[in-house]
């Protein structure tokens, strides 16, 4: 405790409120119809068309909008819930503050200690916090008068981070919708053609996990594939030379080839560039390699953010009780018969909205920058807000 916080209680995270975890779903629960089905992807990306459950489950699992929820699993992060009542998946706590803690603070104070809890999370490919994490883990708590202005003043800024956050989901919606548009237009019969018919190999990585180097090759798992549009290697966890020498054997991704999560969260596809560093890939990522003359690697890629996409991994998944997808699955897979050249004008279409994408997610990256740097200020207590103002 720091000399301007001297007033401030010292208290577990835990103690901040109630943290209840969703129902485990199962494939054989999801459908068309029923309240949407909150997983992590729903509950950071909006344009994700969720899956429905239309049965019997306990009230204590639904959310409703100004919940505030928290992802404690792989992608670690907490938001308020504000499309609807839903159901709300496992890896995900929905939280209730105590009485003495204010919501808004308290969703402030999660996401800023998020990076420590992180450092100390469970798992090496999947970190998740447990219970027992929050409750050793200290923090230090204003008075509900200073935790109402704190949040205030970081809510302002956060609300331009929204209004940068919906234009950006309105843009992936837009391109969503001209993908779709696109494939019908091109394709008005709908042929169809296996994926395996297109490709010349799909297989999957690394079975057992490696002993991690300080620098050596890429070693690539689904955090690779889900931090931004393309394949993210900041941070990335490295293998020995020699270890990749035994993988390689297995595969290695070329310049071409299509990365797609198996596990966590499902379909994340990403094309490996022309420059691509020599890597090796863990188990939950499969490597899809076009046949050059059959299928391009950004339209396969472009493929896996398709409705078309889902609804077949449903079908796929029904009464599996699995949650990952199968390589099986991946050859089974129907994608839209078109020759390349058709191919090639779709993804120059596209293109022009992942540019613009880009363009908006960096306005969006510096207005987080600004946030955290104001949180830091204002939840170690360094700069106080005046004793007239609170």
């Amino acid at each position: 405790m720091n000399n301007s916080t001297i007033n401030w209680e010292v208290r577990s995270l835990a103690s901040l409120g109630t943290y209840l975890n969703g129902f485990a779903f199962k494939p054989l629960h999801w459908g068309d119809e029923g309240l949407p089905i909150v997983r992590i992807r729903e509950l950071l990306d909006q344009t994700v068309e969720p899956d429905r459950y239309d049965g019997p489950l306990a009230q204590a699992f639904k959310v409703q909008d100004g919940d505030l929820i928290f992802s404690w699993s792989a992608t670690l992060a907490a938001l308020f819930w504000d499309r609807g009542p839903a159901y709300l998946n496992q890896h995900l706590f929905k939280v209730t503050p105590a009485r003495d803690v204010y919501i808004r603070f308290l969703n402030h104070l999660i996401n800023f200690h998020l990076d420590q809890l992180s450092a100390r999370s469970h798992g090496t490919t999947m970190k998740h916090i447990t219970r027992g994490d929050l409750d050793a883990y200290m923090v230090e708590l204003p008075t509900i008068a200073e935790q109402r202005h704190i949040a205030n003043v970081l809510d302002a800024l956060a609300e331009r981070i929204r209004i940068a956050e919906t234009l950006v989901a309105k843009i992936q919606k837009t391109r969503l919708a001209m993908l779709e548009s696109l494939l019908k237009k091109a394709n008005p019969c709908a042929r169809t053609k296996r994926l395996e018919s297109a490709t010349s190999r799909i297989v999957d990585g690394v079975h057992h996990t490696p002993t991690y180097v300080d620098n050596g090759i890429p070693f690539i798992t689904v955090e690779n594939l889900t931090r931004g549009p393309g394949i993210s290697l900041t941070p990335c966890r490295y293998v020995s030379p020699r270890a990749h020498a035994e993988y390689r054997k297995r595969i290695e991704p070329l310049a071409g080839d299509v990365l797609v999560s198996k596990d966590g969260t499902l379909g994340v596809a990403r094309l490996v560039p022309n420059d691509f560093p020599v890597a090796s890939v863990f188990v939950s990522v499969a490597v899809l390699r076009p046949i050059s003359s059959l299928l391009r690697g950004d339209f396969l890629r472009l493929f896996f953010d398709t409705n078309d996409f889902r609804r077949q991994l449903r079908t796929l998944s029904a009464g599996s009780g699995l949650q990952h997808i199968h390589l099986e699955h991946f050859r089974q897979f129907l994608i839209p018969d078109l020759d390349p050249s058709e191919q090639e004008s779709i993804t120059s279409a596209i293109a022009l909205f992942d540019e613009r994408l880009e363009i908006e997610k960096s306005v969006l990256e510096k207005l987080k920058l600004q946030h955290k740097g104001l949180a830091v200020d204002l939840l170690t207590g360094d700069v106080r807000i005046p004793e007239e103002v609170v």
